[in-house]
């Protein structure tokens, strides 16, 4: 995927494969059992945590694993302690899962709604997205979690831009993070004039000597010209659509042939050419 070629499996691996798809077969039978059942016992959360752990994308999975622990969340007078606590494991399960596989739907989405009940640190949130998006900067699924955990600390647009564009500096491929720059920080900071964003012609210029580096350094690579076309719609605007094509082209001569004419009943065979017509 992506221009990268998958590795054949030796021999151990393959045995070792078995062995976890044996393993998950037995987790997922146990699991089933317990959901149907509406069992949300510590030691059912606990083997869920492993089915999750190696096999993020089961949706019903995690929500089963809401469920449970809202469960142990309701009673109404309940220890903080013990809360954090809860949130802490769900916080450690999701990373755990995430380390096997970061571009998980269902593991984000956990995350996001542990992380939406309070009592955790917002702050290791970043740290833990700056160690996943130095494994991969383009995980897109990593860049709307920190967009969601930014809104929740209130961080401004220009500290998320400078942040963004050392990805930038240090990675011109990064689709994601010209994504990031362009539809939610630039047009926020342009839209309300911050300090060092206005006036907008002269902050398109610095853009395009920006793009223009990278499409310099790798002519080939998308990421810097879907940049480039959106700095382009944001410098050319008209009030009308601009006629990109028309067929058929000017200067043609069509024929237009019907069976009966409109006075009479032979037919009629009328030529024209195309600049004639208005």
């Amino acid at each position: 995927m992506h221009g990268r070629p998958r590795k054949s499996l030796k021999p151990e691996d393959t045995t070792a494969l078995s062995a976890k798809v044996e393993n998950l077969r037995s987790l997922h039978s146990q699991f089933l059992t317990n959901h149907h059942n509406r069992i949300y016992t510590k030691e059912a959360l606990d083997l869920n945590a492993k089915l999750v752990e190696n096999n993020p994308e089961w949706h019903t999975a995690w929500n089963y694993r809401k469920v449970a622990v809202q469960n142990f969340l309701s009673p109404s007078e309940i220890d903080l302690d013990y809360v954090k606590s809860i949130i802490d494991e769900e916080l450690r399960v999701v990373e755990s899962a995430l380390r096997n596989n970061f571009k998980s739907y269902g593991a984000w989405h956990h995350r996001k709604w542990v992380l939406s009940k309070g009592h955790s640190s917002i702050d290791n949130e970043l740290r833990l997205l700056d160690a996943f998006q130095k494994l991969d900067g383009r995980n897109f699924h990593a860049w709307n979690y920190r967009r969601f955990v930014t809104a929740l600390m209130k961080r401004s647009d220009e500290d998320e831009m400078k942040y963004t564009k050392e990805l930038i500096d240090d990675n011109f491929s990064n689709y994601s993070a010209w994504h990031n720059v362009d539809y939610i920080l630039l047009s926020n900071l342009l839209k309300r004039k911050a300090d060092g964003y206005f006036p907008k012609e002269n902050v398109l210029e610095e853009e395009y000597e920006l793009v223009q580096n990278a499409l310099f350094t790798d002519p080939d690579d998308q990421s810097g010209w879907f940049y480039h076309l959106w700095l382009i719609d944001q410098t050319v605007k008209t009030d009308a659509p601009i006629l990109v094509s028309s067929w058929p082209f000017h200067g043609s001569t069509i024929t237009l042939q019907g069976n009966k004419c409109l006075y009479g009943s032979g037919s009629s065979v009328v030529n024209c050419t195309l600049s004639d017509i208005e």
